[in-house]
């Protein structure tokens, strides 16, 4: 497949997963069909719990750290780790969507290049709202946002598309079907690492995540039960188990087009917290 010359949700109505390999028949896919959410909403709800989740990290969190005896919100410490401990429980949601969301856009896109561009050039943009929003400095490297993270992902499936054309004539089907195997884990492991190495958000456990949302795509049932893993086993945040439903209920189309709302999102919301948190007095 070349990367470079996909056709986007415009030029080519897509079916949603699952509905194409004998499961369009089922009354699920036909209530989905019907009553299914699009792309825009499910990025809406993770938006919506990220920021649920960036209130508890970047405001809830740093004030009970800075003032162990003061209130916020009429809460006491106890009352706000509490409050904490459930505004980022909500948030877990939030991640593993917008993981599931990436593997369909590149697989939608007309040029996965481009794609990987622009969510190196948010991450950049990002990283200084980032920085103050959660560690109060504008430059804190040991931690960097999430665009980095997905555009990882990205480059991750480029390379996985291009390992699946890999072809030996000398080592025969069955040896050129091992190469692709040892090339596709060395790939995932590499990514991992660079992850790992620049301690990207989620690391090398959102690699993992969008590994796996990457190798069972094909099929509804199969991207449920990848989340479900991922949530489970690799990130370890039961909580994110409810983003099942949104992402059981897509119906593959793109809904509302306000693709430069979402990039652009992203740093501006960092920056207005910031800046809620140096109201109440947050250094």
């Amino acid at each position: 497949m070349n990367t470079d010359d996909k056709k986007t949700a415009a030029d080519d109505p897509v079916v949603p997963a699952g509905s194409a390999r004998g499961e369009s028949g089922s009354g699920f896919e036909a209530f989905v069909a019907a009553h299914g959410w699009s792309g825009s909403t499910l990025k809406l709800i993770a938006v919506i719990t990220m920021i649920i989740d960036h209130i508890g990290a970047g405001i809830v969190e740093n004030f009970a750290v800075q003032y162990p005896e003061g209130r916020l919100f009429g809460l006491d410490y106890d009352g706000l780790y509490n409050l904490d401990m459930i505004l980022r429980g909500i948030g877990r949601i939030a991640f593993p969507i917008f993981c599931f969301l990436l593997v369909e856009g590149f697989f939608k896109t007309r040029s996965a290049w481009k794609y990987f561009g622009r969510l190196m050039l948010f991450g950049v943009i990002s990283e200084v709202p980032f920085d103050l929003c959660f560690f109060r400095s504008a430059f804190y490297t040991p931690y960097q946002n999430v665009y980095f993270t997905l555009a990882l992902g990205v480059l991750m499936m480029i390379c996985m598309e291009r390992i699946k054309l890999t072809d030996s004539y000398r080592l025969g089907p069955g040896g050129s079907r091992a190469l692709r195997i040892i090339l596709a884990s060395l790939t995932l492991i590499a990514f991992a690492a660079v992850a790992q190495i620049f301690m990207t958000d989620y690391y090398m456990l959102g690699i993992f995540t969008i590994f796996l949302l990457y190798t069972f795509k094909k099929t509804r049932l199969g991207t449920c039960a990848a989340h479900a893993l991922s949530c489970t086993l690799i990130l370890g945040e039961l909580p994110a188990l409810a983003g099942v439903i949104p992402i059981a209920l897509y119906n593959g189309k793109r809904g509302i087009k306000m693709k430069y709302f979402f990039y652009l999102f992203y740093p501006v919301h960092l920056m207005v917290l910031w800046g809620i948190s140096r109201m109440l007095g947050i250094s």
